[in-house]
C-alpha cells in the first residue's frame, strides 16, 4: 500500500511555539487521515539547544507520533531539508505533506484524495493547501476545472512554507533550502522561490484553504 508522510517540523525558542505544536497534532489527528494510504506521522525538531527538544519529545510519545531532531543549523530550511530526507527514504514514502507547527487542520482532510490527484497529474510539483490572505502575500489563482487552482507563477508568494504536498522528486527539481541563521531566515523562501520560477515550477491549490495558522509568535532566536 502506498504511504503518504505528513511531517511536522518545528523550532520550540518559545513556549508558545509549544502550544502551536500541540494544537497542531491535536488538529491533525482529529481531522487528517489518508483513507486508501499509509499515514507515517512524524515530528522533526531543530537541534538548537536554546529550544525546549525535551518538551517537544514528550509530545510526541503523548500523542504516538514518532520523533527526530534535525542536526543541521537551526533554520526552517534545513529542517524542511531533514524532514523532506526521512520521508524518502528512512520511512519510504511516495508524498510528504509537510507542515511548520503552527499550523492546523480546519476540518476533515482525506490526504488520499490529494495523492490521486498528484498520481493523475505527474506534471504537478507542489500542492498548496494554505496561503496568506494578507495584502501582497497572497497568491492569484487560475481555475484549472478539475476541483483545484493553478497558482500563477509571477504571483509575490508562489510559493511559501505554509502546508503543502511535495514529491519525492522534490530535491532533484529544485535542490535543497538555503539552511541560513534564524535571523535570515526569510532568505529561504525568497530563494526557493527564485529556483522555482526559474525551472518552471508546476504549483496547484486546493480550492480552499485547508489548514490556518495559530499566533503570531515566530519561531526564531531572539538573540
Amino acid at each position: 500500500m502506498p504511504r503518504i508522510a505528513a511531517g511536522i517540523i518545528t523550532y520550540p525558542i518559545h513556549p508558545k511555539r509549544l502550544e502551536y505544536l500541540e494544537y497542531c497534532i491535536q488538529k491533525f489527528q482529529e481531522h487528517v487521515t489518508a483513507s486508501r494510504d499509509d499515514l507515517v506521522a512524524f515530528v522533526c525538531c531543530e537541534s538548537d539547544p536554546r529550544g525546549d527538544v525535551h518538551s517537544v519529545g514528550e509530545l510526541c510519545s503523548k500523542y504516538g507520533l514518532l520523533f527526530y531532531v534535525n542536526q543541521g543549523p537551526p533554520c526552517m530550511g534545513s529542517n524542511q531539508n531533514t524532514a523532506t530526507t526521512l520521508a524518502f527514504t528512512s520511512l519510504h514514502c511516495d508524498c510528504i505533506l509537510l507542515l511548520i507547527d503552527d499550523s492546523f487542520a480546519l476540518g476533515p482532510i482525506d490526504l488520499s484524495d490529494h495523492r490521486d490527484f498528484l498520481k493523475r497529474n505527474a506534471a504537478v510539483d507542489i500542492l498548496r493547501f494554505h496561503w496568506s490572505d494578507r495584502d501582497g502575500a497572497r497568491p492569484t489563482f487560475t481555475d484549472r476545472g478539475d476541483g483545484y487552482n493553478q497558482v500563477n507563477p509571477s504571483s509575490h508568494y508562489f510559493y511559501d512554507d505554509s502546508p503543502h504536498m511535495r514529491r519525492p522528486n522534490y530535491f532533484d527539481r529544485f535542490g535543497k533550502h538555503l539552511e541560513l541563521n534564524p535571523g535570515k531566515a526569510g532568505a529561504v523562501e525568497y530563494q526557493t522561490n527564485a529556483v522555482m520560477r526559474k525551472r518552471g515550477a508546476n504549483i496547484v491549490a486546493t480550492k480552499e484553504r485547508l489548514f490556518g495558522k495559530s499566533g503570531g509568535e515566530v519561531s526564531a532566536c531572539h538573540g
